[in-house]
């Protein structure tokens, strides 16, 4: 097949399903009362607070502050141990990842806001709390590239998005790489500016996703299938990546990437 063939038909695959057929599901994981959505890249969680006698006269606003203290105080504890997981999957040493897990959770509770509050008869509220998903695993110590500087014919880019379609699920990860069939890394977190991993990690995991919920990578999308190898390891044939990505990396270093697992 002519290689201008080969990259029409990756865009078909990847822009041209009649939305119609297209119901897109995010990813979700629940890890006590907490939420981690990997296709709207958010965290939630609630916090709840009952006057007793001797708070019965607390105001409506001083009862919901303290129901979202109790769901900070909460998710603290939990975030700490999602981020610690992950780092020792990559095999960090266990001070390094609990100073880092601290670290994050601290960031995630002084930015979270909330999006919803109930109030139920006898006094009690309820408030719904989300922040970003990517705070959750937000490290200081990895290595970013630089900013992407524009260069010269880069509005002139094929692709504003990539969708990667895995052969077989495995659970989403803040972080992972891209090999060819040689071994050689083709992209890893490294190749991404610090800004976009902490806005987008290294892209949004779904299954069976619809074009309208993949907007966010922009109107020219380029579809690639994958190998998993290994938890957080893909390969792709280098041909056909560097078709596709060699006048469109900055999709890369801005995580404009899309996941998605087979159902």
């Amino acid at each position: 097949m002519a290689r201008i063939d080969w990259i029409t038909f990756l865009v078909y695959i990847g822009v041209s399903l009649p939305s119609c057929l297209l119901k897109a599901e995010p990813i979700q994981e629940q890890v006590g009362r907490i939420k981690l959505d990997w296709g709207n890249m958010t965290v939630r969680f609630s916090g709840y607070f009952k006057p007793d006698s001797q708070n019965a006269n607390l105001s409506y606003s001083e009862s919901e502050q303290r129901a979202m203290s109790e769901g900070l105080l909460q998710a603290r504890e939990v975030l700490v141990k999602i981020h610690e997981r992950e780092l020792k999957r990559q095999k960090v040493s266990p001070e390094l990842a609990n100073q880092s897990a601290v670290s994050a959770s601290d960031y995630v509770t002084r930015t979270t806001y909330s999006y919803d509050t109930a109030f139920f008869k006898g006094g009690g509220v309820q408030v719904s709390l989300e922040n970003n998903l990517a705070k959750v695993f937000v490290r200081k110590d990895l290595p970013f590239r630089k900013a992407f500087e524009e260069k010269k014919g880069s509005s002139n880019a094929r692709f504003d998005g990539l969708i990667l379609r895995l052969d077989k699920g495995i659970k989403p990860v803040p972080r992972y790489e891209i090999v060819d069939q040689s071994g050689a890394v083709l992209f890893s977190v490294e190749s991404m500016t610090r800004e976009a991993y902490e806005k987008n990690l290294m892209g949004r995991w779904f299954t069976e996703p619809q074009r309208e919920e993949l907007k966010y990578l922009g109107p020219k999308r380029v579809s690639l299938q994958v190998k998993v190898v290994g938890s957080d390891r893909l390969m792709v044939q280098k041909g056909a990546w560097t078709d596709a990505l060699q006048d469109s990396m900055q999709v890369l270093s801005e995580g404009r990437i899309a996941l998605v697992i087979p159902k």
